[in-house]
């Protein structure tokens, strides 16, 4: 299991951890200041740091770096702090995409109208560089 990124000397040297934003199934993500960046970024924790999971982490790191979009996340770094694996990338306010069209249990349907064609954009984005989305769904 990986460390506590609250707990580690060379995050919190470089990273100012604020908050949890979210978790996975492949790990914790965190709202952070990045003292060498100058801004706020997420930060992304593997909780199992077994060769499959860190291979997944390095491969997702690698694959979507490399593609840039308005609707995508931009990628920062893969950083190892001994046992621990981070990786940076911008952070995004908001909220997941059902709270964002949804308002009182009521679809919004200028929000749907809105939204989907950035999501479309963005897949088409992925796909046109080679690469394929498998986890696809609202929070993300």
């Amino acid at each position: 299991m990986a460390a506590d990124p609250l707990g580690s000397p060379s995050v919190g040297t470089r990273f100012d951890v604020r908050r949890k934003l979210g978790a996975g199934a492949m790990g914790v993500v965190y709202e952070a200041w990045d003292r060498v960046r100058d801004q706020r970024v997420a930060l992304k924790t593997l909780t199992d740091v077994q060769p499959a999971p860190l291979l997944a982490l390095k491969r997702e790191f690698r694959s979507v770096a490399t593609v840039s979009h308005p609707n995508l996340v931009t990628f920062y770094e893969l950083l190892s702090d001994g046992e621990q694996w981070l990786l940076s990338m911008e952070y995004v306010e908001g909220t997941d995409f059902t709270r964002y069209v949804r308002a009182r249990d009521v679809c919004d349907v200028d929000r749907l109208r809105h939204t989907l064609p950035q999501i479309i954009r963005a897949v088409h984005a992925l796909h046109a560089a080679g690469f394929l989305h498998r986890d696809l769904k609202p929070s993300n």
